[in-house]
């Protein structure tokens, strides 16, 4: 399917939710076969539990200057986070000291999922749309608090 930019507002009125309109397969000229919401997925899936972590919780949060210190200090809700995306055979406890932090915050810049400045970080709106969608209610429900939490911290 082709979008001109035009109608690009028109698809996404049309379309039953988000998640619809960015699975579709838009041709352009590079002709790239899969769907904006697939790259990001196969993206996010090679990431480390904690970067995962750090990114499905900087979802919930506007997407640019993002302070550091919320995920800095947002240890806690971050290790809760990993204990409930993995399987319950393979509860592994992951470390949330500064360095970890650090190294799980330039795994996501390598994967030019965020961009980091020296007290912020930003991430792509797209990016924050793909993480979402692929929560189900519960999760969201979780997530969106501990986004709260993590903010009021």
């Amino acid at each position: 399917m082709l979008f001109r930019s035009d109608r690009y507002l028109a698809y996404y009125a049309e379309a039953k939710s988000r998640r619809d309109l960015m699975a579709q397969r838009v041709l352009g000229s590079t002709q790239y076969p899969e769907s904006v919401a697939t790259t990001w997925l196969v993206t996010i899936q090679r990431l480390g539990p904690l970067a995962r972590s750090i990114l499905t919780l900087i979802g919930f949060l506007a997407p640019d200057d993002i302070p550091r210190s919320i995920v800095t200090e947002a240890g806690d809700f971050l290790r809760e986070g990993v204990l409930e995306m993995q399987p319950v055979n393979e509860q592994v406890e992951i470390e949330t000291s500064a360095y970890a932090m650090d190294q799980a915050l330039v795994e996501l810049r390598g994967f030019s999922i965020v961009s980091l400045q020296q007290e912020s970080l930003s991430v792509h709106r797209i990016v924050q749309s793909v993480q979402q969608d692929g929560l189900d209610e519960f999760a969201l429900k979780r997530w969106t608090e501990r986004a709260v939490r993590a903010v009021n911290a």
